[in-house]
């Protein structure tokens, strides 16, 4: 017999009760625990925000989306490669942070030593942390970073590696950030926006997208692509980039994703002074934003945006 397989009887494995856990989310129906999950969008669009806002929320449990996130906060042992960014712009973002980060090494390249970068030193390291440090989630800012000059077959092998390191350590759980190709914003997020070889989602078990939206500059949405834990999401989580007290990004409400791409700019509602008056009446009266955008026929994140402004 061959040694490089591994035969089971399937009850056998249907009446083992370590299979019968269901995996814990660590960023709702995107993310879950012994997972590969992949985070792709293109330059600017605040991939490395959002990375670092899911981060912080396994390690603290802070929950900007309203709801159950994640399922583990405070459990976690984080590594967060940051490969683009130096420590003065991580403090800077977030030195205004009101929470503690308890469980998060972030490691950088040593500049000094940047000729000596290789996909195999990168690998020996993450190897080596979960030998010595036993990290339960690593965050990968980014792909490109590391297959920028990679071939398919070199990427591929890159991938392979990581779910072998993920599939042989089930307490560890793999977020990568990735860029995508140039968009046009009139068509839908999808996997064949990815930079560089699409075969690497077959490695992942999820995968989801921050695009820019039409509505305004400050304005993202994040859409599930991919998911092998959950039912997909049918609609997108809008967001919005908050700059106070540190850079994040706050849920605005679930919409489709067309609301966001071209054909779909017209649904924005002009707030008049009329419009404004009755929002803020019912917002002393205590309505919430739902039940606004419902009373007067106005939008969800027309009325968000514009209580927001109020409280400036």
């Amino acid at each position: 017999m061959n040694d490089i397989f591994i035969a089971d009887q399937a009850e056998d494995i249907l009446a083992d009760p370590i299979y019968q856990i269901p995996p814990r989310k660590l960023f709702g129906n995107f993310f879950y625990e012994n997972e590969i999950a992949l985070l792709l969008g293109d330059t600017n669009v605040g991939k490395t925000a959002l990375a670092y806002d899911i981060t912080f929320a396994v390690d603290n449990g802070y929950n900007y989306w309203r709801e159950p996130m994640c399922e583990v906060p405070g459990e976690k042992n984080i590594v967060f490669y940051d490969l683009e960014n130096s420590k003065r712009q991580f403090a800077a973002r977030y030195v205004h942070k009101n929470f503690t980060l308890k469980n998060i090494t972030r490691v950088e390249f040593d500049q000094r030593n940047i000729n000596l970068l290789s996909r195999d030193c990168f690998l020996e390291d993450v190897e080596n942390r979960i030998n010595i440090q036993i990290p339960n989630l690593f965050v990968i800012d980014n792909l490109s970073y590391l297959l920028n000059s990679a071939s398919a077959k070199e990427s591929i092998e890159f991938m392979k590696r990581l779910k072998s390191l993920k599939e042989t350590n089930p307490c560890v759980s793999i977020l990568i950030i990735a860029h995508t190709k140039k968009r046009n914003m009139g068509r839908v997020l999808d996997q064949n926006d990815l930079y560089g070889s699409k075969f690497l989602m077959n490695f992942v078990d999820s995968a989801f997208g921050l695009g820019a939206s039409v509505i305004d500059s400050s304005t993202r949405y994040l859409k599930q692509i991919k998911t092998r834990s959950s039912e997909k999401y049918n609609l997108v989580a809008e967001l919005e980039i908050e700059g106070d007290p540190y850079l994040h990004f706050e849920l605005v409400e679930w919409t489709p994703e067309c609301n966001h791409m071209k054909q779909g700019h017209s649904r924005e509602t002009v707030i008049t002074d009329a419009i404004a008056e009755q929002i803020e009446e019912l917002v002393a009266d205590g309505y919430s934003v739902r039940e606004i955008a419902n009373a007067i026929g106005v939008s969800k994140s027309s009325v968000g945006r514009f209580t927001r402004e109020l409280k400036r």
